[in-house]
């Protein structure tokens, strides 16, 4: 079954009103250039594959517009090409040149850990993926990884060996009306990583909050979901920070995110169209804080090099929270 396997392509007989993304997300070791990397497929008004860079480095975002036809996935595993650029859970190939810009190379990846699957819970949506005509359907491929390859920016080549790397996807007719999006995987402890989503789910004539949190420390992986019976307990935002506070019957999670820097516009998806402006900044720095329900410190610390998004009218996630 596909939904069992979420790396892989999920549109095959999906003819219409529908998108698909995979996105991956390179720092190098030394935490000095990083790399979004965004293939994916439309299927609206405009059909079309497409490959969306965003690169602090350059402060730019680059979109790569590819005939349909050019998009072929395999269906047993994942791997998809578009052009001379693949790619699959161990390597990623780049061969791309637009306008000034080219960008080349190879990414192989290894020890990775993946949001775990299991038939009543097919990774981490949990048994919310079972569910029919949802929006949009959600995917963490990859925590974290380790590195080993260059990618070449202009005439500018990066090493990324030794550095990290995150990978997730999307599928389904369009992103969220309102959500937050945040993940750091550069921590003071190698091997921590944050995944967060936010969001309004339209369901069935209404909407509710769903939510997704992992906290991945010392090779345990921490969950608060709306599927696990974990709760919002706060939600505050501003122009200068974010303050949300997680909890489930078990621990209690506290992250405030400094926004800093000027995001960049990115094109998200809407009944398939990528015609959605999308802000997202790779700069801020996010402060984490997992107690016990006892309240002893399990951790604390500071990631960097953290991707936060905040789209729509984000008070109605306030507005639906709600306590165990």
């Amino acid at each position: 079954m596909p939904i069992l396997h979420p790396e892989r392509y999920q549109g095959q007989k999906i003819k219409s009103s529908y998108f698909e993304g995979w996105y991956f997300k390179w720092v190098d070791a030394m935490r000095q250039n990083g790399l979004v990397v965004i293939p994916g497929i439309a299927k609206g008004q405009d059909p079309h594959a497409f490959i969306q860079l965003l690169s602090p480095t350059l402060q730019k975002s680059t979109y790569y517009r590819f005939s349909l036809t050019d998009f072929v996935a395999n269906r047993k595993q994942f791997h998809i090409k578009i052009q001379q650029n693949t790619f699959s859970h161990n390597k990623v190939v780049l061969n791309l040149t637009s306008g000034d810009l080219q960008v080349q190379g190879e990414m192989h990846t290894s020890s990775s850990y993946s949001w775990p699957v299991r038939l009543w819970s097919p990774g981490a949506m949990g048994w919310y993926a079972w569910l029919p005509a949802m929006q949009c359907y959600h995917g963490i491929l990859s925590m974290d990884h380790v590195l080993n390859g260059r990618i070449m920016i202009n005439s500018h080549w990066v090493d990324f060996t030794q550095g990290r790397g995150y990978a997730e996807k999307d599928w389904g007719t369009g992103f969220p009306s309102a959500y937050i999006w945040m993940q750091s995987n550069h921590f003071e402890t190698t091997g921590t990583s944050l995944s967060l989503s936010v969001a309004t789910i339209p369901w069935l004539g209404s909407s509710f909050t769903g939510f997704i949190v992992g906290l991945l420390h010392e090779g345990k992986l921490y969950r608060w979901t709306t599927y696990n019976r974990s709760a919002i307990e706060q939600i505050q935002i501003d122009d200068h920070q974010l303050v949300l506070i997680f909890a489930n019957r078990k621990s209690r999670l506290q992250i405030t995110a400094r926004r800093s820097g000027q995001p960049e516009k990115l094109l998200g998806p809407d009944q398939g169209n990528m015609t959605s402006r999308i802000m997202e900044s790779l700069d801020t720095k996010v402060d984490i804080q997992l107690h016990s329900l006892k309240g002893e410190k399990l951790y604390a610390g500071r990631g960097e090099w953290t991707g936060l998004e905040v789209q729509g009218d984000v008070s109605k996630l306030q507005s639906g929270r709600r306590l165990i």
